[in-house]
């Protein structure tokens, strides 16, 4: 990710947050629900913007992306919409597999 000035120091800025964040977590579970709270709008937006993941549901697929590196979900975070997008396609892939069931039609 190149940043340049400002937008280099936000996001810097943000990271920190994050990380003292998650160090004042007493347990793994805390990181984790943290990480979730964190990780669950972003999903949202993409379901509600994007025709990514047809009738996918926001909960399931963040309790999916918490099983990625804590780092990959920290990226997560400040990432493009698209990045979100392609993340939360790929885990709305999986799940549908899971199930069994035929990949829903994609909309024009």
């Amino acid at each position: 990710m190149l940043l340049i000035g400002n937008q280099y120091n936000v996001t810097y800025f943000r990271w920190s947050v994050c990380f003292a964040t998650l160090d004042t977590c007493a347990s793994a579970a805390a990181r984790t629900q943290q990480l979730g709270e964190w990780i669950f709008p972003r999903v949202t937006t993409v379901l509600a913007a994007t025709r990514v993941a047809v009738g996918g549901d926001a909960s399931k697929l963040t309790g999916m992306l918490l099983d990625m590196p804590e780092l990959d979900l920290l990226e997560l975070i400040d990432a493009p919409l698209q990045r979100v997008a392609v993340v939360v396609a790929s885990a709305h892939e999986a799940l549908v597999a899971s199930l069994g069931m035929p990949p829903p039609r994609q909309l024009l």
